[in-house]
């Protein structure tokens, strides 16, 4: 095995283990709470181009250095339906901690859609505000959606789930 070789071989090795060191740390932060996602127009059987907004609240572990939090964020022109999740993509989403000060996080979005729920899961950096350039972490979890009014009227306009979220070192 030559130089190059052995070198390409410790990045591949190197690239499959930090993930997992960084996911194996403590994390920081760590906190649940509620959330709402309106979809604009509602979801029904078609797909077509939606504005989503997802705003909801957090309540952190006691002895962390914020209690709680509230959070916004919106897509414009997503195509959407009830049968599919949305495609991955990128965005960022603000954070307005109790103590008055806000952190924005740049993220990946991946949604998943199983038996009609909704998991969501955000990873992304801290860009700016409180816990900046540590590695934030939600997941919301939405139940399925009725199918009825997939069909009916102006479909779903609104879903509310619970999150998680964690802030860990990166």
């Amino acid at each position: 095995m030559n130089a190059f070789s052995s070198l390409r071989l410790f990045a591949c090795l190197a690239a499959l283990v930090a993930p997992t060191a960084v996911l194996a740390q403590s994390p920081l932060l760590s906190c649940t709470g509620t959330a709402v996602r309106t979809y604009n127009p509602g979801l029904t059987l078609v797909s077509r181009p939606t504005d989503i907004t997802s705003e909801g609240s957090i309540e952190c572990l006691p002895g962390a250095p914020v209690s709680s939090a509230t959070y916004f964020f919106a897509i414009a022109g997503l195509p959407s339906d009830c049968l599919l999740a949305e495609p991955i993509g990128t965005g960022s989403l603000k954070l307005d901690w109790n103590t008055g000060e806000s952190s924005v996080i740049s993220f990946t979005r991946i949604a998943t859609r199983t038996g009609g729920q909704t998991v969501v899961t955000f990873v992304g950096a801290i860009a700016s505000g409180p816990f900046a350039g540590n590695l934030a972490t939600q997941v919301v979890t939405y139940p399925a959606l009725d199918v009825v009014s997939c069909l009916l009227g102006p479909g779903i306009t609104e879903v509310r789930g619970v999150t998680t979220f964690a802030i860990t070192q990166f």
